[in-house]
């Protein structure tokens, strides 16, 4: 014993650690708890992580709190949350060793999952047509209008062909709808800058997002919308599917996290 601390609080101290022994404990005995439910999501294919459940934990908590420490409880268990979302994404997502493509139809959710699959894994997330937007130093709808659909797509094939030299090693990169069907780009280039994932969603499903943030003139003043939208779609499905390492059905139903979630099983290499 330290002559130099009182003996009260050489008691309290000697109690405290007797606390942190049970919480180590306590704290063990949740990650397994942890590990089972990551092997029963995965084997249901269901999202592992699920942010209602954080706050319902949460809430509960705050019940059985003294006001006085409600705030210490929270961030208690808000990094513990975090802590168990580290894990899960190492063991139930694994990492990346290679760069993830997103494509599909426009408005079927590449660039939210994307963002969203970017920060599960913790890596940095591009979008092609912002970075053409970037280039041209204009929107692309607007390119469209003034200079016309050939000279737009010889721009996005020589930055799609630079992808390899401009990414990162690692990143989520989000694919214009009609990049991969661009008649100056080889589909098959795109295996050589990552690997690609096809967010397949009924046309339905993507023209009703479209349609609530106001359609493009060439939609909106055609005779009939939504056929429109399909047949413009109906030619890049074929080159969707050459590129696609992995395929996502999603009726539109899932939220953008589960979505990520869904694609970070897929993608991630797992620890033996």
């Amino acid at each position: 014993m330290n002559p130099s601390v009182p003996l009260d609080l050489e008691s309290v101290r000697r109690e405290i650690n007797s606390v942190d022994d049970r919480l180590l404990e306590l704290f063990l005995h949740r990650m397994e708890l942890v590990q089972d439910v990551i092997a029963a999501k995965k084997a249901a294919g269901v999202p592992v992580n699920v942010p209602s459940r954080e706050e319902a934990i949460l809430a509960r908590m705050a019940e059985k709190t003294p006001p006085v420490y409600q705030s210490s409880v929270r961030r208690f268990y808000q990094n513990l949350f975090s802590i168990s979302r580290a894990f899960q994404a190492e063991h139930a997502y694994g990492v990346l060793t290679k760069r993830i493509l997103l494509c599909g139809v426009k408005h079927s959710g590449k660039t939210a999952v994307g963002r969203t699959l970017a920060g599960i894994f913790g890596v940095p997330f591009f979008d092609t047509d912002e970075m053409m937007e970037s280039e041209i130093g204009t929107s692309v709808r607007s390119f469209f209008q003034q200079y016309g659909e050939t000279e737009f797509r010889i721009r996005e094939a020589k930055l799609l062909r630079d992808l390899s030299d401009t990414l990162p090693e690692l990143c989520i990169v989000s694919l214009g709808g009609g990049s991969l069907s661009n008649p100056f780009f080889n589909v098959a280039m795109i295996g050589e800058v990552g690997r690609v994932v096809w967010l397949r969603v009924p046309d339905e499903v993507a023209f009703r997002r479209m349609e609530s943030e106001g359609l493009p003139p060439f939609l909106a003043n055609a005779e009939s919308p939504l056929d429109t939208f399909i047949r413009m779609n109906q030619p890049r499905l074929r080159y969707y599917s050459a590129a696609a390492d992995f395929e996502l059905k999603s009726d539109g139903t899932e939220s953008v996290q589960e979505n990520a979630q869904r694609i970070a099983m897929m993608v991630g290499v797992r620890p033996e």
